[in-house]
């Protein structure tokens, strides 16, 4: 596990370095996701301008915006709003950046009743804490240790490609290496099975 000490810059109020700091990890996420900005903008229908603004601090990250780019591309709720992975590793005053896989501890806050109650226009900064740190707490407990998936019917293939992905990094860290061969040995073999069971269907269809 990555850790990195506190570095605070006395002449910010808190505020402000919180803001800063969520638009840094903001950037430190897109950029360890191997997307550029115009590919990441486009899958949560934002402009790479706007972006843009939020990476560099020019804009403030609404709640909205947030929790849609965390559950997109499975990245924790918790450690964009506050650095840590969770509860007893923030009041520890330890910070993860996003090269330690439980800075991918999605909770997929959007769907929840809980994300409504931000006020409209509401920043992440303010809102994580009254709205939404309490349910992050308890949906983290329940998934032990793996991000939450929740697909919607109006989802396209990228957020079924990004939750593959990150998975697959949660399963062979869990797994030994010889498990995570044979496991990776079956997973292709059924694969290749509903390939071909998908194929007769198309081709069904196209006589």
């Amino acid at each position: 596990m990555t850790r990195m000490p506190i570095i605070r810059d006395e002449t910010l109020s808190d505020r402000d370095r919180q803001l800063g700091d969520i638009a840094n990890r903001l950037r430190q996420a897109r950029e360890g996701l191997g997307a550029t900005q115009t590919e990441f903008a486009g899958q949560i229908s934002i402009s790479r301008d706007r972006l843009a603004s939020y990476e560099d601090g020019r804009a403030i990250l609404r709640c909205d915006v947030a929790l849609r780019l965390c559950r997109q591309f499975f990245v924790s709720e918790f450690w964009l709003a506050t650095g840590a992975a969770h509860e007893e590793q923030f009041k520890a005053q330890q910070r993860i950046d996003f090269s330690d896989l439980d800075a991918r501890l999605a909770m997929a806050l959007a769907l929840e009743p809980a994300a409504l109650a931000c006020p409209p226009g509401c920043s992440f900064a303010d809102g994580f804490d009254p709205f939404l740190r309490q349910q992050y707490t308890i949906l983290a407990a329940q998934q032990k240790g793996f991000p939450r998936i929740k697909p919607l019917p109006s989802d396209g293939m990228d957020y079924f490609k990004n939750a593959l992905d990150c998975m697959m990094d949660f399963w062979k860290r869990g797994l030994s290496p010889q498990q995570w061969e044979d496991f990776f040995t079956s997973w292709l073999s059924q694969g290749q099975s509903l390939h071909e069971q998908i194929k007769t269907i198309i081709l069904q269809k196209g006589s």
